[in-house]
């Protein structure tokens, strides 16, 4: 190997390390299990998200409190990483951030998770995250 060929792999390296793993490397160890909150969230009026290993989930949303069961199936290839559905089960009929009233329904509503980075995805109505309506970071 010539030295202009190890300068050019040694530059490679060093730039990998520098980015760091792409979005398949961390989707094969990502978990939504956790807290998570809404970055972009309407001042005073929080969005949190909170999914346990037992496939329930709990939202907050301004005054609105939902109870909803989920499930999360990993996708092949590196974008979106994810598709979770989640039911409604129990909810306080309160407005949401966005002034809707979200009622009790069994209705299956999918989602796509994007993976971000290690702790921050984004859940969008579609596979090609144009209509995306969270960005969310691990608390």
């Amino acid at each position: 190997m010539s030295d202009s060929m190890r300068l050019r792999a040694r530059v490679i390296m060093a730039v990998a390390a520098l980015v760091g793993p792409p979005p398949a490397v961390l989707a094969a160890d990502f978990s939504l299990v956790g807290e998570w909150e809404d970055t972009q969230t309407t001042p005073g009026c929080p969005y949190r998200l909170s999914f346990n290993a037992a496939g329930q989930l709990s939202v907050i949303s301004g005054q609105e409190r939902l109870q909803a069961t989920y499930t999360y199936s990993r996708l092949m290839g590196p974008r979106p990483i994810g598709r979770v559905e989640r039911v409604i089960t129990q909810s306080n009929h309160k407005p949401d951030c966005d002034g809707r009233v979200i009622t009790y329904t069994q209705d299956p509503q999918p989602a796509f998770v994007f993976l971000e980075a290690n702790d921050a995805i984004q859940l969008c109505f579609d596979a090609q995250g144009k209509r995306c309506f969270a960005r969310l970071v691990r608390r």
